[in-house]
């Protein structure tokens, strides 16, 4: 890490190694801007599974290329390889919607209101680099919104696959409430 100024040494002892068994490489980054440039392109995956598998890799991918973009330092092959992994991460999400409009680890309906609410903040954040359907994003919102209970909640889906299903339901009702407005959608 930091700048090397003038030269630097360093000594190995491989003596005691095998012979074909060392395999070495050195990188040297000119700035530590270039040191992060390298890390967001190591960063980056290819997005794949369930909903929440594949937002696993696609939403580190938004924040990768937002960074590329707000530096705008990147190689163009580095946002090529994000464009085409946002590409392939956006395909694999919308197809998880339900006939209800709101999102399910496989699509099935109903609906689960918690990996929904993680749905429409990672869509808006995706929307800052990455041409989101507009709609599909209000409509999702808005199939959310009409989960209130009338009661400060969330009418809920109780079917969870891992432990991101089974929060209680307050936390759930918090956690639902505060990505709607972290999104944008939920003003009062």
């Amino acid at each position: 890490a930091g700048t090397v100024k003038g030269s630097a040494v360093h000594d190995l002892d491989l003596a005691g190694a095998l012979p074909g068994s060392i395999v070495a490489s050195v990188k040297l980054y000119p700035s530590p801007l270039a040191t992060m440039t390298s890390g967001t392109d190591a960063v980056l995956r290819e997005p794949g599974g369930c909903f929440e598998q594949a937002s696993s890799s696609n939403y580190p991918n938004v924040m990768v290329m937002s960074y590329l973009e707000q530096n705008q330092a990147a190689k163009p092959e580095v946002v090529e390889r994000a464009t085409r992994f946002l590409d392939e991460g956006y395909k694999i999400l919308v197809g998880y919607e339900t006939k209800e409009k709101g999102y399910e680890w496989f699509g099935g309906a109903p609906g689960h209101e918690a990996l929904t609410a993680y749905g429409v903040m990672e869509f808006e954040d995706m929307a800052k680099v990455y041409d989101v359907d507009r709609q599909m994003i209000d409509r999702t919102a808005a199939w959310l919104l009409s989960r209130r209970d009338g009661q400060g909640g969330y009418k809920r889906n109780d079917r969870a696959l891992d432990s991101f299903g089974r929060a209680s339901a307050r936390t759930t009702d918090a956690y639902i409430t505060w990505a709607l407005a972290e999104a944008g959608h939920n003003k009062d």
